[in-house]
């Protein structure tokens, strides 16, 4: 950006609750942008109708400018404004997940702002649940808000991180803490039937076929006209390998005890045992726990990108539910996978 920011900070508590809507919705209706709290990650937010302000956030962000927004409204009156056409699926799992962390691909109605489209004739929204940011968009209009941080990096799942990347390029940052879920909402479009996963999310593929009762993966390419699908996405700053197997526990040892004669590795597991481990090693135990393991781990690899030069991350536990949505932020934003050790 060509001018720094002077960014504020707000610790949101339940006494300057109001006073933070005041001071946020603002600075948003000025055409300024603020990073605020959701239930899966930060987000860098702008009024759609505002295109200097959209631009910020591209330029905060270095994002492509052909990668899409999400929308983010407050109502479902509000889709008036961004569509035309509602279809009985898309209606089915709004009833059933808005608020909540899943995104819907919408035809845009003429005149959507193309910065926020990516180009494209569709549109995502969503319907965030945390009360804050429902709370602002009454006061804003509807919002687009991507993840706050630098385009490519981990999603921004508490303020320490975010700061670093972000001051002097936002207006606001309104901390609530460390987020509730931890990964990026579902998108899925329904403008084709059956639905498409466009984008793996919070939303497990099991929980929208008790909705729609089928609902298939993109194939490669497909999801193109979903934001965070188009580019590598959720990738740390150093080499990160994915092993995806491990057939004997002195394979790992071998493994590890190579790479450490002359770096410093950090190891994320998911409820391994992993005693022993501990010369020039850095361990980090997510748990066997997929809401847990998902609410930290954009934190984890952000901790280890600062401490450690190699990150390995070690076998999920289950392939299903929120897992396989685990799974496909580890692939993507890792430089190597190994099949099996």
């Amino acid at each position: 950006m060509k001018n720094k920011i002077s960014t504020k900070i707000i610790k949101l508590t339940e006494e300057n609750f109001n006073e933070a809507l005041k001071i946020a919705s603002g600075i948003i209706n000025t055409g300024g942008i603020a990073v605020i709290p959701t239930e899966t990650v930060y987000g860098i937010a702008a009024s759609i109708y505002n295109s200097y302000a959209i631009q910020k956030i591209f330029e905060a962000k270095n994002r492509p400018a052909d990668n899409p927004l999400i929308v983010h409204i407050s109502d479902s009156k509000q889709l008036n404004d961004l569509t035309d056409e509602i279809n009985e699926a898309a209606k089915k799992l709004m009833q059933h997940f808005w608020p909540g962390p899943l995104t819907l691909i919408f035809k845009a109605k003429e005149g959507i702002n193309k910065k926020i489209t990516g180009g494209l004739s569709t549109i995502a929204v969503r319907m965030p649940d945390n009360d804050f940011t429902l709370k602002l968009i009454e006061m804003t209009g509807p919002l687009a808000a991507p993840s706050a941080n630098i385009s490519g990096k981990p999603s921004g799942t508490e303020i320490s991180d975010i700061f670093e990347e972000l001051n002097g390029k936002v207006d606001l940052i309104v901390d609530e803490g460390i987020v509730r879920c931890g990964l990026e909402s579902t998108v899925i479009n329904t403008l084709i039937n059956p639905p498409v996963i466009l984008r793996k999310g919070t939303i497990s593929k099991e929980m929208i076929e008790k909705v729609v009762e089928v609902v298939n993966f993109s194939s490669p390419g497909e999801g193109t006209i979903s934001p965070g699908t188009k580019y590598k996405h959720y990738a740390p700053g150093i080499k990160t390998t994915y092993i995806k197997k491990i057939t004997s526990p002195d394979h790992l040892n071998l493994l590890l005890s190579t790479i450490s004669i002359d770096k410093k590795i950090g190891v994320i597991h998911f409820g391994l045992d992993m005693e022993g481990y501990y010369n020039n090693i850095q361990i980090e135990n997510l748990s066997g726990n997929p809401e847990h393991a998902s609410k930290f781990f954009y934190r984890t690899l952000r901790k280890m990108e600062k401490s450690v030069d190699e990150i390995i991350i070690l076998p999920l536990p289950d392939h299903h539910g929120l897992w396989v949505s685990i799974e496909d932020r580890i692939e993507r934003g890792s430089d190597k996978i190994i099949d099996v050790i």
